[in-house]
């Protein structure tokens, strides 16, 4: 009896590891987005104080994305969606639906801390970016913590390789944005993305913009006084060239 009991949880770990070594492994590579570094300074996150012009590019054991590559931006407090640019080429488009299993190219992430940028566009992710990993790096760094983030994913036609890779511009994301990417990586064994083959940005490798001069409210209330005495001195001008 024991001798047949034997055999069959033998049988049964033999089986699994037929199972296992016919799955594909998850690579689960890390997307790395720094200023000028040529390796993951693991920053928590990377601090960008050029978005004209930073580097993106993968570190772990595949090494073998395939085409596109999704760039994400999270603009602070709700931000007007920016341009972005890879390798000095034109404005990226916003990333089509179904892209890499994209269910949103543009959305809202708020409060509660168990939002995740991944979650919310749709995407498998691992779950550290999180508004509140979000929100607590932007107060690390001397920001105001945001109320929300708007999320844009663009589309590279292209594949993220090991440094060098992109050359990655921003234009428009205020202070307390922030960078990721998203890639899909793939093996002789499998080309379909699943078992979790994915490069990601997690938050000790993706970048927050910071250094660009967001408005304060004492200078925007400035701004609409001096834009409004200019609006009476024209109308009254005008009115005494009609009298």
């Amino acid at each position: 009896m024991k001798k047949k009991l034997v055999k069959g949880i033998c049988l049964m770990v033999f089986g699994l590891g037929l199972v296992l070594m016919t799955m594909a492994p998850a690579l689960a590579d890390q997307i790395v987005v720094c200023q000028s570094c040529t390796s993951a300074p693991g920053g928590d996150p990377n601090i960008i104080t050029d978005p004209s012009s930073f580097n993106m590019f993968i570190e772990g054991n595949g090494k073998v994305d395939v085409a596109p590559t999704l760039i994400i931006i999270a603009t602070y407090n709700a931000g007007a969606q920016p341009t972005v640019t890879v390798n000095g080429g034109a404005g990226l488009s916003l990333a089509g639906l179904g892209t890499l299993g994209l269910g949103a190219n543009g959305a809202a992430l708020t409060a509660p801390p168990s939002n995740d940028v991944m979650d919310v566009l749709g995407l498998t992710g691992g779950g550290s970016l999180n508004f509140g990993n979000l929100s607590d790096a932007d107060v690390a760094h001397g920001l105001v913590a945001p109320t929300s983030f708007t999320l844009y994913a663009f589309q590279f036609d292209g594949p993220i390789t090991s440094f060098p890779s992109l050359t990655v511009g921003v234009t428009g994301a205020v202070s307390g944005s922030f960078v990721f990417g998203y890639a899909c990586q793939s093996t002789p064994e499998d080309t379909t993305c699943d078992h979790g083959d994915v490069s990601q940005s997690v938050m000790t490798n993706g970048g927050l913009i910071n250094g660009v001069s967001t408005p304060e409210p004492g200078s925007l209330l400035l701004l609409g006084m001096s834009l409004a005495g200019i609006g009476v001195w024209m109308w009254r001008k005008q009115r005494n060239v009609q009298g």
